[in-house]
C-alpha cells in the first residue's frame, strides 16, 4: 500500500501552526499528536504566523535551512527541491524590515541565474490585500509581491506566493506578471464567513471562499516544467464535508 511519502513530498504552512505558540502544551494537543500521521512520514517547512508569538518552542521544534540573514536565523530561509527554490519569510511586525528584502532581492537573483530552478514558491503568513478580511493586509507583502514580479518579468520564471492570516481561502495573480498569491488557509479553527468583515472585491483576486481546505501542487521538472494547483475544499460550519 502506498504510503503518505510517497505521494507528498513536503508540506508548507504559512503560519498559525498553534493559537498561542508560547503555551507548551498546544504544540502536543493542538499541532503535533493530530499531525502524526503526516508528518512522522512527509517533510514540513512552516514560517511564523502572528499566533507563535515568536516562541522559543517554534525554534526549538523546527530545524530550518540556516541560510538567511545572520540574526535573524529561521526567520527566512530557503530551500531547493528539484527544479523549485522555496523561500520561506516572516511578515510579523518587528520583522518587516529592509534587510529582509534585500536578503530575499539577493537569493532571487541567484534564483534567476540557476539553471535547476524553474519556479520559486515562497511563503510569509500576512497578505497584501485580503478580501475576506480587510483589515489582516500589510503593506510589507505588497514590497514582497513587487520582488517576486520584477523576478518572474525579468527571469521568465513563474512564482507563487502563499500567505494565511485570513481564515479562508482565496486565489488570484498579478496583472501582467506570471506571480499568483494564494491564501492557503484555513486547515481548521474558526473561518472569516462572508458578511462578518470589513471586505473588499479586488481585481487580482479571481475567487475567494469562506471554508476549510487546503491546496495540493503538482510539479513537474524536465523539458516542459509546469506545475497544478489544486484546492481541496473541506466544506464550513454549515455544510461540511
Amino acid at each position: 500500500s502506498l504510503l503518505l511519502s510517497d505521494v507528498l513530498d513536503l508540506v508548507l504552512i504559512p503560519g498559525d501552526l498553534v493559537d498561542n505558540g508560547l503555551d507548551h502544551t498546544q504544540w502536543g494537543s493542538h499541532f503535533f499528536e493530530p499531525s502524526e500521521p503526516l508528518f512522522s512520514h512527509v517533510p514540513l517547512y512552516p514560517v511564523l504566523g502572528n499566533h507563535e508569538n515568536n516562541s522559543p518552542y517554534y525554534f526549538s521544534y523546527f530545524n530550518l535551512p540556516s541560510n538567511g540573514t545572520p540574526g535573524y536565523l529561521e526567520h527566512w530561509w530557503w530551500t531547493d527541491f528539484s527544479n523549485i527554490r522555496v523561500i520561506g519569510l516572516d511578515s510579523n511586525w518587528d520583522y518587516q524590515l529592509t534587510i529582509q528584502l534585500n536578503w530575499l532581492e539577493d537569493v532571487l537573483n541567484e534564483s534567476c541565474n540557476d539553471s535547476n530552478i524553474d519556479f520559486v514558491f515562497a511563503q510569509l503568513h500576512h497578505p497584501h490585500r485580503s478580501e475576506l478580511w480587510v483589515p489582516g493586509g500589510t503593506s510589507f507583502t505588497g514590497d514582497v509581491i513587487e520582488l517576486l514580479e520584477q523576478f518572474t518579468s525579468n527571469c521568465g520564471k513563474p512564482s507563487i506566493h502563499f500567505f494565511g492570516h485570513t481564515h479562508g481561502y482565496s486565489r488570484g495573480q498579478s496583472i501582467n506578471h506570471q506571480h499568483a498569491m494564494v491564501n492557503v488557509a484555513t486547515a481548521g479553527g474558526a473561518i472569516d464567513y462572508w458578511g462578518e468583515w470589513l471586505q473588499e472585491d479586488y481585481p487580482e483576486y479571481m475567487v475567494s471562499q469562506d471554508e476549510w481546505g487546503f491546496v495540493i501542487l503538482e510539479v513537474e521538472a524536465g523539458l516542459d516544467p509546469q506545475f497544478t494547483l489544486k484546492r481541496i475544499s473541506r466544506g464550513d460550519d454549515y455544510v461540511p464535508m
